[in-house]
C-alpha cells in the first residue's frame, strides 16, 4: 500500500522520547510506527519505509552492522534517510564514539535533544519529499524498463511473422511458376490438374494479401461496413459447401444447426460476415484431425433496439484444443499461439484477429468460448444484424428471382467498354473477361491515350488503371470531368488501403475496383453502373 512507503518507523530509547515524537508526527498528520527492536524495525523496512528515527542509545557496532546489511540491499534508487537523536553532550564535546557509529551510515541528519516539534517536522517533511521523488524516479525507471521489454518482444513477434509471412507467400508463388513452366510442356491430359493448382494457390496468396490490408484497414477510423439483406442460411451454405473437399478428405463431420426461426432473411455486411465465418470455420476443419465439426446458428432480440438482432454463431470442433496459456496469444496481431503448430500446420496468425476486429465493427465480437487440450475448442461469433420487414423480404425474392433472369442472358451485351491500362497482360485478361460477358472492348496503353480515346469515341464505360506513365489514372479521370465527360469510370488500383478509395471518388471516379480483378465482382460492378443499358441493344 502507498501509506507503507510514506510512514515513519521509530526506534527510541527511552520510550518516553519515542511517546513524544510519535505525538509530534501525529499532531501532522503524518504516517509512523514504533517499532520495539531492530529485528521489527528490520522487518517493517521490507515491508516499506519512508524514513527512521533512531535514537544514538539504540546504535551499537552490532546493530549498525545488521541496519547497513538492511540498507544494502535496497534497490539502487532507494536512499532511506536516517533522522539520528543524539544529546547536546555529544555534539559540542564531539563524542568520538558517537560520531563513528553515526559516520558509518549513510544518509543521515542528525538532530539536538531536546527535540523541537517544528525541527523534526520540517526535517521529516523534507525526507518523505525527496522519498516520493525516488519512487517516482522508480515508476519511471519501471515504466521505461517495460516499455523497452514489450518493443523487444514485438520486435521480436513482428520479425517471426515476417519469416513465417515470406514463407506463405512464397510457398503458393512456388507453385504458380513452377506449375506455369509445367504448363507450357504439358499434355492436354494434364493441363486441367495444372491450371486448378495455379487457380487454387493465385487464390491462396490472394486471401494472404487481402488478410493484411484488412488488418489495416479496420485497424483505422475510417472502416466502414455495409447493410445487404441476405439470406444467412444461403451464405452459410455456400461457405459449407466451400469446405466440403477438405472435410470430405479427412472424413470429417460438418453440421450445421439453426436453433431460431426468424434468423435467416437478415441486414448486415455478408463480404465481412463471410470473411469471419471462413476464417473460423477453416481454423475448425484445419485443426481437427478426427470427429466433427459443426457450426450452430442462434439469434436474440437486443431490448433497446427492436429492428435488430443479436446473431451467435459458435463453431465447435473435436480437434485439438486450445491450452489456458495459448489462448492469451489468440488475438494478438503478430502473434500465434503456438509457433509448432505453424509449422505442423501453416497460416499466419492473422484470421482470429482480423475476425475478431471484423466482428466488433458488426457490434460484436468474436472470443474462445471453451476449449480442452485433445478435446476440441469453441469460438463464438456475435454480431448485430437488421431485422428483414415483410416488405423486405418482397423486394428480396424478387431481386433473386431478376438476378436469376440475367444471369441467364450475358449480362454485358452491347457495351462498349474503353480499358486504359499500362500492363498488356491486364488488358488481355480483362478484356477476355468483359469480352466473355458479351462487351466490346477497346484499349489504351496510359491515361494521355485513354482521355484521347474517349473523347473520339461512345463508350458506355470506362476501366481506368491509377498508376500508368505519362498520365496516371486520376489525373485522366479529373481531365475528362473537366471536359464535362460524363459517363462511369471505374478506378482500377493495386492499392488497397486506407483512403484510397476516398482519393478515386474525390477524382471523379465512380467506383473502385481492387487488384487482382475479381470476375464477378468486376461483372456485377459494371452491369450497376452502366443502369441497365447492357441488355439495352
Amino acid at each position: 500500500m502507498k501509506y507503507l512507503n510514506e510512514r515513519v518507523l521509530i526506534l527510541a530509547y527511552p520510550s518516553k522520547e519515542a511517546n513524544t515524537i510519535s505525538s509530534m508526527l501525529a499532531q501532522d498528520k503524518l504516517h509512523y510506527m514504533k517499532c520495539c527492536g531492530f529485528a521489527e524495525l528490520h522487518y517493517e523496512m521490507r515491508r516499506g519505509v519512508g524514513a527512521l528515527i533512531l535514537s544514538k542509545e539504540s546504535l551499537n557496532p552490532e546493530t549498525i552492522t545488521q541496519l547497513s546489511y538492511q540498507l544494502k540491499k535496497q534497490p539502487t534508487w532507494s536512499f532511506i534517510q536516517i533522522i539520528v537523536l543524539v544529546s547536546a553532550s555529544d555534539v559540542t564535546a564531539q563524542n568520538e564514539t558517537t560520531l563513528k557509529l553515526i559516520k558509518s551510515l549513510r544518509n543521515v541528519t542528525i538532530l539536538e535533544r531536546p527535540v523541537r516539534s517544528g525541527a523534526l517536522l520540517g526535517v521529516v517533511h523534507a525526507v518523505l519529499t525527496d522519498r516520493k521523488r525516488q519512487y517516482k524516479v522508480c515508476d519511471l525507471v519501471s515504466a521505461l524498463e517495460l516499455s523497452k521489454k514489450e518493443a523487444v518482444l514485438a520486435n521480436e513477434a513482428k520479425t517471426a511473422f515476417l519469416a513465417n509471412m515470406s514463407h506463405e507467400i512464397r510457398t503458393p508463388l512456388g507453385a504458380i511458376l513452377g506449375f506455369s513452366e509445367l504448363l507450357a510442356e504439358s499434355s492436354q491430359t494434364e493441363r486441367p490438374q495444372y491450371l486448378e493448382t495455379i487457380r487454387r494457390n493465385g487464390n491462396l496468396l490472394r486471401t494472404l494479401v487481402d488478410d493484411i490490408l484488412d488488418l489495416a484497414k479496420v485497424e483505422s477510423t475510417q472502416f466502414e461496413t455495409e447493410q445487404i439483406e441476405i439470406s444467412l442460411k444461403e451464405l452459410i451454405s455456400e461457405i459449407v459447401d466451400a469446405f466440403e473437399p477438405k472435410t470430405s478428405e479427412k472424413n470429417l463431420g460438418l453440421m450445421i444447426c439453426f436453433d431460431c426461426t426468424d434468423c435467416d432473411l437478415i441486414e448486415t455486411d455478408p463480404i465481412r460476415l463471410k470473411q469471419i465465418l471462413i476464417n473460423t470455420l477453416g481454423n475448425a476443419v484445419k485443426f481437427t484431425e478426427h470427429g466433427q465439426v459443426s457450426l450452430k446458428v442462434s439469434a436474440k432480440s437486443v431490448p433497446e433496439l427492436s429492428d435488430k438482432l443479436k446473431l451467435v454463431i459458435e463453431v465447435s470442433d473435436t480437434g485439438i484444443g486450445i491450452s489456458a496459456e495459448q489462448a492469451q496469444k489468440l488475438f494478438k496481431p503478430f502473434t500465434q499461439a503456438d509457433s509448432s503448430m505453424t509449422r505442423k500446420f501453416g497460416g499466419t496468425g492473422l484470421g482470429l484477429v482480423l475476425s475478431r476486429k471484423l466482428a466488433e465493427a458488426l457490434g460484436g465480437t468474436l472470443q474462445l468460448k471453451r476449449s480442452t487440450i485433445g478435446r476440441g475448442s469453441t469460438f463464438e461469433i456475435s454480431i448485430l444484424v437488421g431485422r428483414v420487414t415483410e416488405n423486405k423480404v418482397s423486394q428480396l425474392n424478387f431481386y433473386k428471382q431478376e438476378r436469376n433472369r440475367q444471369d441467364q442472358v450475358l449480362p454485358l451485351s452491347n457495351l462498349r467498354i474503353l480499358v486504359v491500362d499500362d500492363s498488356k497482360d491486364n488488358q488481355f485478361l480483362i478484356s477476355r473477361l468483359l469480352k466473355n460477358s458479351g462487351a466490346e472492348v477497346q484499349t489504351a496503353d496510359d491515361g494521355l491515350l485513354g482521355v484521347e480515346a474517349a473523347l473520339k469515341k461512345n463508350f458506355d464505360l470506362i476501366l481506368m488503371d491509377v498508376q500508368m506513365p505519362r498520365l496516371g489514372g486520376l489525373e485522366a479521370t479529373l481531365k475528362l470531368r473537366q471536359q464535362n465527360y460524363d459517363k462511369p469510370i471505374i478506378a482500377l488500383t493495386a492499392n488497397a488501403l486506407k483512403g484510397d478509395r476516398e482519393k478515386c471518388l474525390q477524382a471523379g471516379c465512380n467506383d473502385y475496383l481492387t487488384k487482382p480483378i475479381q470476375r464477378h465482382e468486376l461483372i456485377s460492378t459494371i452491369a450497376t453502373l452502366s443502369n441497365g443499358s447492357a441488355t439495352a441493344g
